[in-house]
């Protein structure tokens, strides 16, 4: 691998499975400094726990002082943050039609809130 992202800090939600985790995994092997982030921490922990220079964190997209409080704690930490993947998404394998406007009429304020926090750790 050419680790062409050697240094950076990458910040990967929903991270504790399926194109999270493989993000996540990608960035690792590029030399990125990953925080695996999820709803569920063990999956984020198992995530990180595979990954050189990883990291868990829970957060739930749906709560925008949850993302507000990852963003936050991955600068304190990390010391900066480049890279946002906002992989996570609010939803349910059990959406009636009723529900679907209601859930996607709202769906991409979670990324937006995302977006907001880290704006000022991504320029």
């Amino acid at each position: 691998m050419s680790r062409r992202f050697e240094g950076k800090v990458v910040v990967v939600t929903g991270a504790g499975s399926g194109i999270g985790r493989a993000m996540a995994t990608a960035f690792s092997l590029e030399g990125a400094r990953v925080v695996a982030a999820d709803l569920n921490r063990a999956t984020a922990e198992e995530t990180a726990d595979g990954l050189e220079n990883a990291f868990a964190a829970r957060v739930d997209v749906s709560e925008a002082a949850s993302v507000a409080s990852l963003i936050s704690d991955t600068q304190a930490h990390q010391g900066r943050l480049d890279i946002l993947c906002n992989n996570a998404s609010i939803g349910s394998s059990k959406l009636t039609i009723p529900k679907v406007s209601t859930q996607f009429g709202t769906g991409g304020k979670h990324q937006l809130a995302s977006a907001r926090a880290s704006v000022n750790w991504l320029w």
